[in-house]
């Protein structure tokens, strides 16, 4: 006897919903229109529409005590009628053409930045979740059948990020045509570093140089003129600086070292570029960018408290540079600089979450919001 003809044979009404998705509401048995698992039955409750008497909660039908409407089926996060059928998952078609999705929930499209309808997290572009890089991670078997999860898998399991169930490659028709794409046979230079060309290998990894992700050689950007050579060098400034930041806030050294060798490297060659007579931009440009040498040869990940010390010069001369050069906005549409009294020094997020790096765990959320480049 299954679960629902108990519940019924006790007298209960009963309606079904996904143990992921609980905003799914249905009279009948079946699967969830957003990941495909088998609904299950449950008995349902009734509460008032009105969120002002949530408290009102009946096994039947009824009307509130307190205001005289009619109860509503509880139904996860939707409580009425209304609520629920703005939440009809939308045809996949259309989703897979619009320009903003959820992360989490795929089908959630919008022509517009907003939010999700389910978890109100905020919608990403399609050059936002392409961040990722279209790189299959060395040794993966199993991945999420939904690409914008971007989750791999050495073993079965589930998608950390919507639940689903992982897929072996073989069986996921969007992987198959990445694979196909790939040019034939593992060549010995198929991923390079970005900045250090030499740095190569036949799978995807980190640069032994700087600690900065390998892709594809046939995706790495080749400038050719001052200003998009700038461009890039601010770019990957930016890219080790953030992952510093976030190391020294988790009170991590490992790694802080090969980071900040890619910040000595990339601000040389930024400060040599300047001096392209192509080039128009202010002394304190290639000032900035010969601080932030200095100070990223300091750092050794040997002491935490003398890093986070030498952190401040450092990202003074990385503020200086960014409110000159904005870096990618596709890669980071805001940029947050935080200011923390204690240590006198400022600090940029490319979230607006503040993790001090200067004092970590114990004073993490320590800092004033200054500015939103």
């Amino acid at each position: 006897m299954n679960v629902a003809t108990i519940l019924r044979a006790k007298g209960a009404d009963v309606a079904y919903t996904c143990v992921d998705h609980q905003h799914v509401f249905s009279k009948t048995s079946g699967s969830c229109p957003r990941c495909g698992k088998e609904l299950h039955a449950f008995k349902v409750m009734y509460t008032c529409p009105d969120p002002d008497h949530a408290g009102v909660i009946s096994t039947f039908e009824d009307n509130c005590p307190h205001c005289g409407q009619g109860l509503a089926a509880y139904r996860g996060v939707w409580l009425d009628d209304a609520m629920a059928q703005a939440n009809v998952p939308p045809a996949p078609g259309v989703a897979e053409a619009a320009l903003y999705h959820c992360a989490i929930h795929p089908l959630v499209h919008s022509a517009k930045e907003g939010n999700c309808t389910i978890c109100s997290l905020p919608l990403k572009t399609a050059a936002t979740l392409a961040a990722k890089l279209a790189v299959i991670p060395a040794g993966a078997k199993y991945t999420c059948p939904t690409k914008v999860c971007w989750q791999f898998s050495d073993a079965a399991g589930r998608c950390s990020e919507c639940g689903m169930k992982l897929k072996p490659l073989e069986e996921v028709a969007w992987v198959q045509e990445m694979q196909a794409a790939l040019p034939s046979g593992e060549a010995e230079n198929q991923y390079a570093c970005p900045m250090h060309a030499d740095e190569r290998a036949s799978q995807t990894g980190t640069c032994s140089i700087c600690g900065m992700l390998l892709v594809r050689s046939d995706l790495l950007p080749r400038p050719q003129t001052a200003p998009a050579k700038i461009a890039a060098q601010m770019n990957y400034i930016m890219e080790h600086y953030l992952e510093l930041q976030r190391l020294l806030a988790s009170d991590r050294t490992s790694g802080t070292a090969l980071h900040a060798l890619g910040l000595a490297s990339a601000s040389e060659k930024l400060a040599e570029q300047l001096n392209d007579p192509d080039v128009d931009l202010p002394r304190a440009v290639v000032e900035a960018a010969t601080r932030l040498r200095h100070a990223a040869v300091k750092i050794t990940a040997k002491d935490l408290q003398a890093d986070r010390v030498t952190l401040v010069e450092l990202s003074a001369a990385v503020r200086t540079l960014v409110g000159h050069v904005r870096p990618d906005r596709a890669r980071w549409p805001k940029l947050f600089i935080y200011h923390c009294p204690l240590s006198k020094g400022d600090w940029i997020q490319a979230t607006e979450g503040k993790a001090n790096p200067y004092y970590g765990f114990k004073m993490l959320k320590c800092g004033e919001l200054q500015e939103v480049k």
